[in-house]
């Protein structure tokens, strides 16, 4: 049914009434996004059903958490920190899930010190709410019991839609492909090639109005608990970094933050072709060796 509506967007050019065009490109949009099938939605409830599931068995003992995207789900593994750290990434997460994440965790994470913050190159500008992914916010919402932004748009701003969402949520078991400690094991990469998705990730790198008020509330929400932060800008392969401008512009605006540790693998050459599953997400061997990396930097900065 997604293709469905994807396929006659294609169409709207045809029409020659500039005003209709425009409402039937809209309309096949919004029912495009609207279409994804709850046996997708049920999938991606289910991992983060067991997260948050694993996360409650090991409130006592986590000091360290991770947050971010797809590139944390599958990018940090928590193992070489000895058992007292956590990945609670989530796909397609964005600085407003990532904060509110990090208020649910430190209610119920008594000796919580550090996050690893993964900052990739659309996380200035992503508004998860206002993607055609969007679903996932209600997913995560009705999870771990966060509100969603204000001025939604598309599948957030369906009532309808989103009770289904909330429903299949209440009712989605825990994942196996979840580890005790976070650790989302991708079964295969994804079937995208780098020329797709750099262009995606630069434009919301660009877009204004950005979301880096909502970094700076969730830097001032730990401060003010005690909690350090590390901004971990992850590796890309060399393919999709090709395609995009340097480190210093990607991410200028982090580096701009006084008092922020940044640790930047983005172009670390240590991370070879066979340690990524595809253009921007680590395989588990990556995924081991990026962690490794934190693990002693957190060490001797202590």
């Amino acid at each position: 049914m997604k293709l469905f509506y994807k396929v006659l967007r294609l169409f709207c050019g045809l029409i020659p009434h500039r005003k209709t065009r425009r409402q039937f490109r809209k309309y096949c949009s919004q029912k495009g996004e609207s279409a994804v099938s709850a046996r997708h939605i049920a999938s991606a409830a289910s991992e983060v059903v067991a997260k948050r599931a694993a996360i409650s068995r090991a409130v006592e003992r986590i000091e360290i958490l991770a947050l971010g995207s797809s590139h944390t789900n599958v990018g940090f593994e928590p193992t070489p920190f000895g058992g007292n750290a956590f990945n609670l990434g989530v796909v397609s997460g964005d600085l407003y899930t990532a904060k509110h994440l990090l208020e649910y965790a430190s209610k119920i994470l008594p000796k919580l010190k550090h996050v690893f913050l993964f900052f990739s190159v659309f996380s200035p500008g992503l508004n998860l709410a206002m993607t055609r992914d969007g679903w996932r916010m209600v997913v995560y919402s009705e999870i771990f019991g966060f509100p969603l932004p204000e001025n939604v748009r598309g599948v957030c701003a369906d009532p309808k839609f989103s009770e289904k969402i909330r429903k299949i949520c209440r009712s989605a078991k825990p994942s196996d492909s979840v580890s005790e400690f976070g650790y989302f094991s991708a079964r295969k990469g994804s079937e995208v090639f780098a020329e797709e998705r750099a262009p995606y990730h630069l434009r919301e790198n660009r877009r204004t109005p950005n979301q880096l008020h909502v970094l700076d509330a969730l830097l001032d929400f730990a401060r003010e608990r005690g909690i350090s932060v590390t901004a971990v800008i992850p590796p890309m392969r060399k393919d999709y970094r090709d395609l995009l401008p340097g480190s210093a512009e990607l991410f200028q605006a982090l580096n701009a933050r006084e008092n922020l540790d940044v640790a930047n693998f983005y172009d670390d050459s240590d991370f070879a072709f066979s340690d990524f599953r595809d253009p921007d997400h680590l395989t588990h061997g990556g995924a081991l060796k990026l962690s490794r990396k934190l693990s002693e930097r957190l060490h001797a900065s202590r």
